[in-house]
């Protein structure tokens, strides 16, 4: 926007750039990968979703250089908590963050499953650049099934400023189908010393499973993040809480039946504050899920939802969930028809109260697939929150359509159309790419976005939000 506030104004800019990505192979269990000037333009965006939650919302990586041997980097715990989130490197609040580069080795040093990267990111707006680095290492134990581990991350800006993590990790085969997983991290940044001993900076997860499809099965977890602890590379939905889980479930099999295998569940969690007790949010649910023969799956539940909102979350800036107490109870249910088919269609819903109103939410996800040679994938999801007694209504539609063109294993091209009314917007993604030999690839990436609703803030936006042309071409050649 100009200083007047009148109009916006458009910016070109015309970035060139050459990269260097290495392999070696430091012994016959060891690799060695070294990357400089890092881009990830090519990858596929996010998709769109409506987050009708409190918290944020978890992303998974699509980034091929972070997907790549990803096991040996892990350290999660329930949910998506996880001492270890790539998304944390070269992403800030939603756009790309340019990487100077960096190094990863991964594999195995004897009886060690191994893992080291480290990264350096340049500056954007109020960050400056930053050093991500990370090690993990774990071994068998005792049997195939049972092994220890820890980790170290540490992440530094040009300023001095610095998060460090570290942990322990073990997952125990005790007995049959009985696994024990024990977690333990701690965190300490900047002025604050590192109290080994405390547990307010520390993360505790424990968790006793019976693992089975047939027959009774059972799960029994503790979960607890103290008041400072901050994974400055992880990522944690809440803070400062203490969490009890139990599940129980009975499976079956029946062969000669369409449903070969099905599976009852109950399972609740219980959330409370850690500085006062008070309870943060429960939640009892129950349900059926089965898989045919042929590959289709269902499920159904039935949840009871207690939360104790604390202050007032917003659905758009219009409509917001007020704090306080509540207790509700609503229905969710999943089918899909089997994936191997040519032609696959998966469904979900969800109704019930929310809160003090009503949600109705349906999703239909087609796909497919002609002849191993086009495939076109569709994804419509409507979300209606109703708060009657507030005369407040929030409506929003999620529409992706996904198409892929693979003319030869050397040819192919993607495309990929989002529209997503809670943030009026649609965003495109075109991708070719030309592969004439192993190691080399060209690529062509268009991205742009639309705004659908100019006329919502003044002075009148443009029918573009954004365009991003990017050619780009990678060789590999062995030394």
């Amino acid at each position: 926007m100009n200083d007047e506030n009148s109009e916006y104004e458009r910016y070109n800019n015309l970035a060139r750039g050459l990269g260097l990505d290495v392999k070696y192979r430091v012994s016959d269990y060891l690799t060695l990968d070294a990357t400089i000037n890092t881009d990830f333009a090519q990858v596929e965006a996010d998709d769109q979703v409506v987050n009708l939650t409190r918290f944020s919302l978890f992303f998974p990586e699509k980034r091929q250089f972070f997907q790549e041997r990803r096991s040996n980097f892990e350290f999660n715990f329930d949910m998506q908590n996880r001492l270890f989130y790539t998304r944390r490197i070269g992403i800030y609040e939603g756009k790309p963050v340019g990487i100077y580069g960096g190094a990863r080795l991964v594999g195995r040093a004897g009886a060690w499953d191994v893992g080291l990267l480290s990264m350096q990111s340049a500056p954007v707006e109020d960050l400056f650049s930053e050093n991500f680095t990370v090690m993990r290492v774990r071994r068998q134990v005792i049997n195939p099934s049972t092994y220890i581990g820890g980790i170290l991350t540490n992440r530094m800006d040009f300023k001095g400023d610095f998060n460090t993590a570290y942990g322990l990790d073990g997952v125990f085969r005790l007995f049959g189908d009985d696994y024990l997983k024990l977690m333990w991290a701690q965190t300490f940044e900047n002025e604050n010393e590192n109290r080994p001993f405390s547990f307010d900076p520390a993360r505790i997860y424990l968790n006793w499973e019976r693992r089975s499809l047939e027959g009774v099965a059972y799960n029994l977890s503790y979960s607890r993040a103290g008041t400072d602890y901050n994974p400055g590379i992880g990522y944690e939905r809440r803070s400062n809480y203490s969490k009890y889980g139990a599940s129980l479930l009975y499976g079956w099999i029946r062969e000669d039946s369409w449903i070969r295998t099905h599976k009852i569940m109950l399972d609740g969690f219980y959330y409370s504050n850690n500085a006062d007790n008070v309870t943060e949010s429960a939640e009892i649910w129950f349900g059926w899920d089965f898989l045919s023969r042929e590959g289709a799956i269902g499920l159904i539940t039935g949840r009871v939802i207690y939360d104790n909102l604390l202050e007032d979350f917003n659905l758009s800036e219009e409509v917001s969930v007020l704090a306080g107490p509540y207790t509700f109870f609503n229905l969710k249910g999943e089918l899909s028809t089997p994936r191997g088919k040519a032609f696959s269609i998966g469904s979900e819903f969800e109704i019930g109260p929310y809160y003090d109103g009503w949600l109705s939410s349906i999703g239909i996800s087609p796909r497919w697939i002609i002849k191993n040679r086009v495939q076109f994938e569709g994804t419509y999801q409507f979300n209606r929150v109703n708060f009657s007694e507030r005369d407040q209504q929030f409506d929003a539609h999620i529409l992706r359509l996904n198409g892929l063109l693979t003319l030869s294993t050397k040819f192919s091209v993607a495309a990929f159309v989002q529209y997503n009314s809670a943030i009026d917007a649609v965003l495109s993604n075109f991708r070719l790419r030309y592969n004439p030999k192993e190691g080399n690839d060209f690529y062509i990436v268009y991205n742009e976005g639309y705004n659908t609703d100019r006329y919502r803030e003044l002075p009148v936006l443009p029918v573009t939000s954004e365009r991003t042309i990017m050619i780009k071409y990678t060789y590999t050649f062995i030394l």
